[in-house]
């Protein structure tokens, strides 16, 4: 009987707070929405930095979170019931709270950690407990959960943060701002068995270096996943253990894998399943493996297998390329069940370019050579379209045509760059035989300009009453 009348005492309450004009004048004209009010009289508003909106939920709902990290944290419920949490150590902690009357319920959170559990797999906060009754979030979690500095204990972790949060479709793009740098497991499940279907780009823009098992499991399960986005992980340069174990893993509505997802990361650890079973059993996943996925790891390490291997079971990844195209050889074939790469069968380079031998891809005309472009069938060994220019003849990077093929004057220790046409009206003729007839030419100019980039000296030339400048191909002369 005493439990029912305190009951009713606080229904009567939190009824008189929410539905009278004096709560929620004092609460919105002076808190503001998105802060918290501390004690109820608006005599100390803390920021609400993140916050969850629950499902439609039923009378004597329990919402039950797990906290770790130490600090000064406050929660407001959002049925007026404020709880002001003191922290002063890292033990792994369950707080609760009961709601009287149902309906959708918006939980907002403040207060800043001053430290972490530096043990393995410990969140700094997480509601997997009541995942599957979180419909959104908003904020910044991490704007509570920040980095503090160097080491274990001045870093979070967000493991299965929000794990089995089925209801919950989209994640904020700063909801880990103010973390950087990473530590082991820092995103162990943390939205494993969830309902997200995108993910934004800048999730992790803050995480950078490299730990083991850093992201495994990070997106395990989440079925109705669709897109990833391609500089998801654009900081990471170096693979450690783990550190992609699973990461998509059973995300069956996977519709394609960025060209570009793992081809910033240069190089491992040389540990075991950096990447083992990363896009694993995402069975919607067809057509071929990017040929730039890897592009950075170019086909090394003593450990290959066991960094690559068993990375697309499961998928319906082609094991032979379509027609129309060849398969692209990454060196790493033999550790994915039969699943391969596959480019176009020819390239198409444009006038200055040349196509480079495995790569795949157009770069400019280098030195000494022109490159007219044109249309290149794919190789693994043999370059094509750039052609070398005459012995003896000279021709800057990224020329496109033969005519382009020139000498080098010498004044001094100074150089000028000739080519075999004319470019310039007046220009410098250069009879090499003495027949004659110009056999090259140096550019002209009305302008006072240095003979090229790498000097001050200037080749003047008179001609018809009016001096001129030689000058090459280097100078931006502005004309």
């Amino acid at each position: 009987m005493k439990k029912f009348s305190v009951r009713l005492f606080r229904l009567f309450v939190y009824t008189i707070c929410i539905y009278s004009n004096f709560c929620r004048i004092a609460r919105a004209d002076v808190c503001g929405e998105n802060y918290i009010d501390v004690v109820g009289d608006a005599s100390n508003c803390v920021d609400s930095k993140f916050s969850i909106t629950t499902t439609e939920l039923t009378e004597d709902t329990e919402f039950k979170f797990y906290m770790s990290a130490s600090g000064t944290f406050y929660v407001d419920w959002g049925d007026g019931t404020v709880d002001t949490i003191v922290r002063t150590d890292t033990v792994r902690t369950l707080y609760s709270h009961t709601y009287l009357t149902s309906g959708m319920k918006t939980i907002r959170f403040g207060g800043l950690a001053t430290g972490y559990n530096d043990g393995y797999h410990v969140a700094a906060v997480n509601f997997s407990s009541s995942g599957g009754f979180i419909a959104e979030i908003n904020g910044s979690l991490g704007s509570i959960f920040s980095t503090l500095g160097s080491g274990l204990d001045k870093q979070p972790q967000f493991s299965n943060t929000f794990g089995g949060a089925k209801n919950l479709a989209t994640i904020p793009e700063n909801l880990f701002a103010g973390v950087t740098g990473a530590r082991e497991s820092m995103f162990y499940s943390t939205f494993y068995n969830s309902g997200i279907t995108s993910i934004p780009e800048n999730l992790f823009s803050g995480i950078y270096g490299g730990a083991r098992a850093l992201f495994d499991g990070t997106f395990q399960r989440c079925e109705s996943l669709r897109d990833i986005p391609e500089r998801l992980f654009s900081n990471i340069t170096i693979g450690y253990a783990n550190m992609f174990y699973a990461t998509f893993s059973f995300c069956r509505a996977l519709r394609g894998i960025p060209q570009n997802l793992f081809g910033h990361i240069i190089k491992t650890t040389y540990e075991a399943d950096v990447f083992y079973a990363v896009f694993a059993n995402c069975t919607n996943l067809s057509g071929f493996i990017p040929p730039s996925l890897f592009a950075g790891l170019n086909n090394t390490g003593q450990y290959i297998r066991d960094i690559m291997e068993d990375i697309f079971t499961g998928t319906n990844l082609v094991t032979t390329c379509p027609a129309g195209t060849v398969q692209f050889v990454t060196g790493y074939e033999d550790y994915w069940n039969g699943k391969v790469s596959c480019v176009d069968e020819n390239l198409v380079c444009g006038a200055g370019e040349y196509f480079v031998a495995h790569d795949y891809k157009c770069s400019k005309c280098p030195l000494n050579s022109y490159c007219p472009g044109g249309v290149y069938q794919y190789s693994e060994t043999v370059s094509a379209g750039a052609i070398s220019c005459p012995n003896n003849l000279y021709s800057p990077a990224g020329m496109s045509s033969s005519n382009q093929c020139g000498r080098i004057l010498h004044v001094g220790e100074n150089v000028v760059y000739l080519h075999s046409v004319k470019k310039t009206s007046p220009a410098l003729h250069i009879d090499m035989d003495n027949d004659g007839i110009a056999d090259f030419f140096g550019n002209m100019t009305t302008l006072d300009v240095p003979m090229n980039s790498a000097t001050e000296r200037k080749l003047k030339i008179n001609y018809n009453g009016q001096t001129y400048s030689v000058y090459d191909d280097t100078i931006d002369i502005g004309e």
